[in-house]
């Protein structure tokens, strides 16, 4: 993922560190998806749209003490890897888990003595692994991710550590990697599916297809989760996933309230693109024709696929072509809910597309930013405890207190009555 948006560091810099950045006018940071793999192909592609917009990464120091209680193996497998960086190593984590990682060496040099425990905990099991066949034409469709329980907007489903984590530059030796898998380990990596596979599934073969893409310090790496990796595609996905360094964890989490019983799905392309680039692109690197409910859309719908194709580029070229929080605040000639109308349009796009991802947050955020601007105290509070409620797993405490504050006293919010002042200027 790419590093977060700079914001302008103005009143605002304080309101924008807590909410999403304002400053539209400039593209988001995108979200992890699942990292597409070509047989052939060391290097993987992902999503460059910002729609995929997943909050701004927290750089994280590796030389920080963080407190925990598991510490990293010294066991290294003696096969050297072809790369002379690389090296292959047995890291040990929190609940006696285990993580076989092909690194640079300069990556292992950085870690923490210890790593974090996640801080979201789950009492519960929201999920079980089970076959699925698609509804819509009744062919097997392998295994699947399924609720046992309602999941609420933003709550989360799981968190999980990878077994495997692989460097970008390492993917075409993975061969030392099964030196060292736990048996037991390894028979469950043997299960998911290797699209790349013309006989028997190779190891290769099954982190290629169903590696997640993240980054340790600056490099791109893929990791294989054994739960996560059973999470199917959706053009229109209910659920997304977000990396933690510091645990060593994802967390994956709702974008919308799932009923029990549902299927859990996440993108593994960008979902933006036209239903027909969409469909040949999910072919190509994965061998499946999606027909999920955005792309088998029922004849009986006059239009509708172009209408969605219509609804994806315009959200597609939403920020950027969105005037900026401060244009809008000093724009005599702007009506007052100018900016408030277009973030009600995007909550509106994303709604019907099914594409209430992480970005869906930075809609409420600014809403509730203009009407703090509007000095609004009943909408401001209204739409702030909205973007509180949306961004309850991802925000620390001080950061939730400080949203507290803001609904409480709305004159403490760094932006409050800014537009009213720059308009008497």
């Amino acid at each position: 993922m790419p590093s977060s948006t700079t914001t302008r560091r103005r009143r605002s810099s304080s309101a924008a560190s807590i909410l999403q950045p304002i400053q539209t006018n400039i593209k988001g940071t995108p979200s992890p998806t699942r990292s597409p793999k070509k047989s052939n192909q060391q290097s993987r592609r992902r999503s460059d749209s910002s729609e995929s917009g997943h909050r701004p990464r927290r750089k994280v120091s590796f030389a920080n003490p963080i407190s925990s209680t598991s510490s990293i193996s010294n066991s290294t497998s003696t096969t050297k890897s072809a790369s002379s960086k690389l090296s292959v190593q047995t890291i040990s984590l929190p609940g006696e888990s285990q993580c076989v990682a092909l690194l640079e060496r300069d990556i292992f040099a950085g870690f923490p003595r210890k790593f974090a425990t996640p801080r979201t905990q789950i009492q519960t099991q929201a999920y079980q692994i089970a076959p699925c066949r698609s509804d819509r034409d009744r062919r097997s469709a392998g295994y699947g991710m399924f609720t046992t329980r309602k999941i609420p907007r933003g709550g989360a489903i799981l968190v999980e550590r990878p077994v495997i984590v692989v460097s970008s530059s390492g993917l075409g030796s993975c061969a030392p990697i099964d030196q060292l898998l736990d048996s037991k380990v390894r028979s469950s990596v043997m299960r998911l599916t290797d699209v790349h596979a013309r006989g028997d599934a190779t190891l290769e073969g099954i982190i290629r297809t169903n590696g997640l893409e993240f980054e340790l310090g600056s490099r791109k790496c893929v990791g294989v989760f054994l739960d996560t990796s059973r999470v199917n595609h959706s053009c229109g996905p209910n659920a997304l996933w977000r990396w933690d360094p510091t645990s060593f964890s994802i967390t994956l989490e709702a974008v919308r309230p799932i009923s029990a019983g549902s299927e859990i799905t996440i993108p593994y392309i960008d979902c933006l693109q036209p239903r027909a680039e969409r469909r040949k692109q999910l072919k190509s690197l994965y061998q499946f024709d999606c027909y999920c409910q955005h792309c088998d859309i029922h004849w009986s719908e006059p239009n509708a696929a172009a209408k969605s194709d219509m609804n994806r580029k315009e959200l597609r070229e939403f920020w950027s072509r969105l005037p900026s929080f401060d244009a809008w605040c000093s724009n005599r000639k702007a009506p007052e809910d100018a900016l408030i109308k277009l973030h009600l349009r995007g909550l509106e796009l994303r709604a019907a597309e099914g594409l209430e991802t992480f970005t869906y947050k930075r809609h409420i955020d600014s809403i509730a930013m203009c009407y703090g601007a509007l000095e609004d105290a009943e909408s401001f509070r209204c739409w702030m405890e909205r973007a509180r409620n949306a961004t309850m797993e991802e925000k620390t405490e001080k950061e939730m207190g400080v949203l507290m504050t803001w609904i409480e006293d709305p004159r403490r919010f760094p932006v409050w009555g800014w537009r009213r002042s720059a308009l008497a200027r």
